[in-house]
């Protein structure tokens, strides 16, 4: 075996790490999703105004051939929900938005200051199960790396 290269056993285990990797995306996902379906159940639609923006973190990647930055901003919005108005309300969003922009959100009923996004949770689950199957490839190739 030359300098750098892993033997049968450590492709094994780490075939393994790659499987419980896999269970742990699916198991968050499922619970994101369960969780943004369990809100839906609770909450009703209310037009917001958008009062503030901010990027809380962006992100650059570097691929071939492309360059994509990502971005999540932190939106500040004000609503009126059941004759109350809630203001400066925080949202986690990933689509631009300016100052004056109305948005359409979800308010939880018991709870009129959980406002969210409509989707912002579904997506992140929807990613997360959906790398399940890609950990899972890799621990696949690994486990036949470790039979040679």
């Amino acid at each position: 075996m030359g300098k750098g290269q892993l033997d049968a056993g450590s492709y094994k285990r780490l075939s393994y790490w790659f499987v419980i990797l896999a269970v742990v995306f699916f198991l968050v996902g499922l619970w994101k999703f369960i969780s943004y379906c369990s809100f839906i159940g609770t909450c009703e639609k209310v037009d917001a105004v958008v009062v503030e923006v901010y990027d809380r973190f962006t992100y650059e990647g570097h691929g071939v051939g492309n360059h994509r930055v990502r971005t999540i901003y932190e939106i500040y919005v004000t609503y009126t929900y059941q004759g109350q108005t809630y203001n400066h309300v925080t949202l986690d969003g990933y689509d631009v938005v300016y100052e004056g922009d109305e948005l359409e959100v979800y308010v939880d009923r018991d709870n009129p200051v959980d406002a969210r996004l409509p989707g912002n949770n579904l997506y992140q689950a929807c990613v997360m199960m959906i790398m399940m199957p890609i950990w899972l490839i890799v621990a696949r190739c690994l486990k036949k790396q470790a039979v040679y």
